[in-house]
């Protein structure tokens, strides 16, 4: 990414830890369900990358239709949409 460049997406995040019956479920890291990671990993995966003024901003709304992703297992209580930004600072070396 260039200097200054920005990232906007939308992914799944989990907004509880998921139970272990979950995690483990081939069906549900199909339906990016178990694989999701939580805001404050992907904080730091961000962060880590380089990238600053990061924003994830979960979507409550999402919750009605993630609820058919997995009918009656309730999984619209631990994962949401979000909205993910970050910017790819503009730093200037010092000159040698």
């Amino acid at each position: 990414m260039k200097p200054d460049g920005r990232l906007a997406i939308s992914d799944i995040v989990t907004t509880a830890p998921l139970p272990p019956v979950m995690q483990q479920e081939v069906a549900l890291h199909t339906g990016c369900v178990a694989g999701a990671a939580s805001v404050g990993e992907l904080m730091t995966m961000l962060a880590a990358a380089g990238l600053a003024d990061i924003r994830i901003a979960p979507k409550d709304a999402s919750r009605e239709f993630i609820r058919h992703w997995a009918p009656g297992r309730g999984v619209e209580d631990f994962i949401a949409s979000a909205s993910i930004e970050a910017v790819k600072p503009n730093v200037k070396e010092d000159a040698v």
